[in-house]
């Protein structure tokens, strides 16, 4: 399914996710961040989502900030070709 189609596409029961990773130069160095969107597509799923959510969100941050810190260490220690 193309993104149109993702946009335009209705079934109950189910979540939309998307995902961004980003990496934006600064005076600083590069910053890499993410995002992460999610559409339940009916009340009932969006009230599931809400409790389950609730429970993991706390890992779910800390999984991301470790995932964003073992990008950050490899890039910063890679061997850059000559």
């Amino acid at each position: 399914m193309d993104a149109a189609g993702l946009r335009e596409w209705t079934g109950t029961g189910w979540l939309k996710v998307g995902m961004e990773f980003r990496l934006e130069s600064t005076s600083k160095g590069n910053l890499l961040s993410t995002e992460t969107r999610i559409q339940a597509m009916d009340p009932q799923t969006l009230r599931a989502f809400t409790a389950y959510w609730f429970v993991i969100r706390p890992f779910s941050g800390v999984i991301r900030w470790e995932v964003l810190r073992v990008v950050a260490h490899r890039a910063e220690t890679r061997e850059r070709p000559h």
